[in-house]
């Protein structure tokens, strides 16, 4: 059961293969006083911006496919299979939904995304909802 403010982050492997939980929790830590203030249009920004920086991270793991100083969960499952996936970042879609659990005001839902990008990167969705 979720409860008042706890942060739900539900992403796809893009995100899962490349980040380590204590990586995913660095990223809430870093934001957890705003992310839990009382305005919630402030934690609505802040949760915008934990899903942009998740997916930054994310996709710069994945860009560093074949680099032997990247570890990752892909990896170390693959390694645990017997596979030969020695290092480096899996390249893959990223999206994100995050929010926070809370009572009271609700704002509207916000949608970002970043198809800007060269088109070699992967694209980025971010759903943030407070």
């Amino acid at each position: 059961f979720a409860r008042e403010g706890d942060v739900l982050i539900a992403a796809t492997d893009g995100v899962l293969d490349n980040l380590f939980d204590r990586d995913l929790q660095a990223c809430v830590s870093e934001l957890l006083s705003s992310l839990s203030c009382d305005d919630p249009f402030t934690a609505q920004d802040s949760i915008s911006l934990l899903a942009r920086n998740i997916a930054e991270r994310a996709s710069a793991i994945g860009q560093r496919q074949n680099d032997p100083g990247v570890s990752t969960p892909f990896m170390r499952a693959a390694a645990e299979e017997g596979r030969d996936r020695s290092s480096g970042g899996k390249l893959d879609d990223i999206a994100i939904v995050c929010g926070v659990v809370r009572e009271g005001l609700r704002p509207g839902l916000r949608l970002g995304h970043n198809f800007n990008g060269p088109p070699q990167l992967s694209r980025v969705h971010a759903l943030c909802h407070a």
